[in-house]
């Protein structure tokens, strides 16, 4: 699985911007409204989202394999950074590897920015 597939697996009407970083390295900028996306292409995506909906569920599915180790990893990872704010929860995969952290803002609400790395083995 590649980084094409993770964003394919977004929704439709994703708003995408393309960048390049100070190293020359481009990424590709997504929002929709419960999502803001990077990627790095072949390199990693990371999602920052409020809550989980299907376009969530739909990548963790395709680097977890299939949708019953989606929904353990988010179920375990939602009651670990509970726990743990802003202290990663991680686990590897076939098809790469993701990190779930849960970060409070200033207004105590809870963002969750997914990490998913080794995308493209």
């Amino acid at each position: 699985m590649n980084t094409d597939t993770i964003r394919d697996a977004l929704p439709a009407n994703t708003e995408w911007q393309d960048s390049v970083m100070n190293d020359g390295t481009r990424r590709l900028l997504g929002k929709t409204a419960n999502l803001n996306v990077e990627i790095i292409p072949d390199t990693s995506v990371r999602l920052a989202f409020a809550e989980v909906d299907q376009s969530v569920l739909s990548v963790v599915e395709q680097v977890a394999g299939d949708q019953e180790e989606a929904l353990s990893f988010l179920h375990t990872a939602a009651q670990y950074v509970v726990e743990r704010p802003n202290e990663p929860y991680h686990a590897d995969y076939a098809n790469g590897s993701m990190s779930l952290t849960q970060i409070l803002t200033a207004g105590h609400h809870a963002a969750n920015v997914l990490h998913i790395t080794n995308a493209n083995e």
